[in-house]
């Protein structure tokens, strides 16, 4: 079953795309671009914005997909209870955390907003 995430998330990058689009009109010469941190960081804020909502959607997807197989096994051949209770007390924390809507001490993926700020710097350079 393909997902539907990755449509959603390319959809929402259509807005990133628009405001580099804006980025490059307003860009006139050079030395021009001490009035554009604003659109760099719309860009960055709409960027992981986007990235935030396709995890949810993913790792909500991804439980769907192995509640089905658990509910519903290929082969006919039941799950046994053990991983029934596994997939339960796992689910149930991981769509608490999808809810919470953020992952301030990055619990979920595992990332490091130290090493994501390093990598927007990275980013911001080349564009300006």
């Amino acid at each position: 079953m393909p997902s539907q995430s990755l449509g959603e998330f390319q959809s929402l990058l259509g807005s990133v795309d628009q405001l580099i689009a804006i980025h490059g009109a307003l860009q006139h010469g050079r030395g021009c671009r001490h009035e554009q941190d604003a659109i760099h960081r719309a860009g960055v804020v709409m960027t992981v914005a986007a990235w935030q909502a396709y995890i949810e959607k993913i790792l909500a997807e991804a439980l769907e997909a192995i509640g089905d197989d658990i509910r519903n096994p290929a082969g006919g051949v039941p799950a046994p209870n053990w991983a029934k209770h596994t997939y339960k007390m796992r689910c149930a924390a991981l769509q608490s955390e999808i809810k919470k809507g953020a992952d301030p001490d990055n619990s979920i993926l595992g990332l490091s907003w130290d090493l994501c700020a390093r990598a927007d710097l990275a980013t911001t350079n080349k564009i300006a």
